[in-house]
């Protein structure tokens, strides 16, 4: 994003236009906590900046634009649009903007309960759509044509199709619920005075069929996790793991050490990591075991050790991942008798060590190579408090 007063366009608060008491998106600036009611909180939120607000104070000519958004319908029930006039603004603006920002997601339908929930259908999704109201708003954005920025504030996977699919989409963050100083971060973060490093904590499925039943607890038969390989089901959008940054890495020179462990040893990766872009970043580095064979029943793929990085532009760190035999040992299910618990085997095994800022093959993928080496672990397995 540009400085020296770029024009910014700012939009939707993820606060339900019912919530308080009519049908308008709420001023972002009546509640800091972005996307939560601050009269349901123990004590007021301490008043903080807000996304225009921050942006402002870096040197960008940002604006909120707010306007009201009705019901389509006469039983009070269904679709919310803005109206002729506030679609009418929210292009103008959008076509007027440098950069345009957008604040959506499914605030209130994620399992949440309370009063400030019962103005729609709360708690297990029956799909992945973002409100009616909210598309709508990214409607009118986008048809601006101008260069167009999302920012989730959610916790599950919500249909981005109408996102993606759009040439003026610049980039999506992934916010989470940021909460109190939500403006500021993403203010900063927009800004490249801070550099994004998330990474993402489970698989983003594209569609609900995908998770499986909400009452199945399995992780296998489902995508509900990256651990094990579903060849008919669609691949995740955002893979566990994946996060972009405003710098590059490459990776080089991995070793591992022991090269011919027993199933008890302790297994030590030895590589190192380059920033190869402009910008001082933390970097996220993942490592993985793919499982080729073994005497147990074995996820497709695990992660076995991680750890956050922070490099200078053209800096090369040597960077040492430690993984203990917990993190590759297989439960035997059949010690399971007469009330007692599952045991964890330390066994052998032959599989594939990856290392990288990604999983390894992934069909959506970071600018950063992945590592990877094969893994055999050879002797007779034990339980793992044996070790």
């Amino acid at each position: 994003m540009q400085r020296h007063a770029a024009k910014v366009g700012v939009y939707g608060c993820l606060i339900h236009p019912l919530r308080y008491g009519g049908p308008v998106y709420s001023d972002c600036h009546a509640a800091a906590t972005a996307g939560y009611n601050s009269a349901s909180q123990s004590a007021p939120p301490k008043q903080t900046a807000t996304p225009d607000a921050a942006l402002r104070t870096l040197g960008f000519d940002a604006t909120f634009v707010n306007v009201s958004f009705v019901q389509t319908n006469a039983s009070g029930e269904g679709r919310f649009a803005a109206t002729a006039e506030g679609g009418a603004k929210l292009r103008a603006a959008a076509e007027d903007a440098d950069v345009n920002v957008v604040i959506i997601g499914r605030a209130g339908k994620e399992g949440e309960s309370g009063d400030w929930c019962r103005v729609r259908t709360c708690g297990d999704n029956a799909d992945l759509s973002l409100p009616s109201e909210q598309l709508d708003l990214v409607s009118h954005v986008l048809a601006g044509g101008k260069p167009t920025v999302f920012v989730l504030f959610t916790t599950n996977p919500v249909d981005l199709s109408s996102l993606l699919g759009n040439v003026a989409t610049a980039a999506v963050i992934h916010a989470h619920y940021p909460q109190t100083w939500a403006g500021t971060a993403l203010a900063e973060t927009l800004a490249g005075v801070s550099v994004p490093a998330g990474r993402m904590p489970y698989s983003w499925v594209t569609d609900l069929s995908d998770a499986g039943s909400l009452d199945d607890y399995r992780m296998t038969g489902t995508s509900k996790t990256y651990r094990f390989k579903q060849p008919n089901k669609t691949a995740a959008l955002f893979p566990f793991g994946y996060g972009l940054s405003y710098t590059s890495f490459e990776y080089s020179a991995l070793r591992v050490s022991p090269l011919m462990p027993s199933p008890c040893d302790q297994i030590t990766l030895t590589f190192t990591v380059t920033n190869t872009g402009s910008v001082d970043a933390d970097e996220v580095v993942q490592a993985y075991i793919t499982y080729d064979d073994a005497p147990l029943s074995t996820p497709y793929r695990q992660l076995v050790a991680f750890e956050r990085v922070h490099t200078r532009s053209g800096e090369a760190r040597t960077i040492e991942l430690v993984v203990p035999p917990a993190r590759l040992a297989l439960v035997d299910d059949s010690k399971a008798v007469g009330g007692k618990l599952p045991v964890w085997m330390a066994t052998p095994l032959t599989a594939r060590l990856a290392v990288g800022g990604q999983q390894p093959d992934q069909p959506i993928a970071s600018p950063s190579n992945v590592l990877s080496a094969p893994l055999v672990v050879h002797g007779e397995s034990r339980p793992l408090e044996a070790c």
